[in-house]
């Protein structure tokens, strides 16, 4: 009963499988699972591993430069109107997996609510790029919203 608590509290983050990818080439990669590379705690003994194979896809690391497009939702205020829209920085780096970066033409930023306004806007907006395994070079872009009265 004993052994049964301690796997029954063995949580997932205190089981690490460590390989050595110093020889990895770009694409699918195999690699065994030993109990040489398997860390558990001191108290847990491994009796079977399985599945004893790993297979790893290993892509080269590739870099763009795409422009940012601000996200814009919502109307100024009645009588007024968006002159301008910018942003700074107007272009950003990727980088990351080739079959990801390479798919990105843009990244939008956050959604950006303009309803209401009346009057210029400066926002720090953060970037969208739906896709944990591509960094950007900045994480968050200033956006300048101009504003201007309609003339009747």
């Amino acid at each position: 009963e004993g052994q049964d608590r301690l796997l029954r509290n063995l949580k997932q983050s205190e089981i690490r499988a460590v390989i050595n990818l110093q020889e990895a080439r770009a694409g699918k990669n195999f690699y065994s699972l030993t109990r040489e590379n398997v860390n558990l705690p001191a108290t847990i003994e491994i009796t079977n591993i399985d599945p004893q194979t790993l297979g790893v896809m290993l892509e080269k690391q590739f870099t763009k430069t795409v422009s940012i497009q601000p996200s814009i939702v919502g109307l100024p205020e009645h009588g007024f109107s968006i002159s301008e829209i910018s942003v700074k920085p107007g272009e950003i780096t990727l980088e990351g997996p080739q079959d990801l970066v390479s798919k990105f033409i843009n990244v939008k930023t956050e959604p950006i609510d303009i309803s209401g306004l009346n009057r210029d806007l400066q926002y720090k907006a953060k970037l969208n790029l739906q896709s944990a395994n591509v960094r950007a070079s900045v994480q968050k872009v200033d956006v300048f919203i101009l504003v201007r009265k309609k003339i009747k």
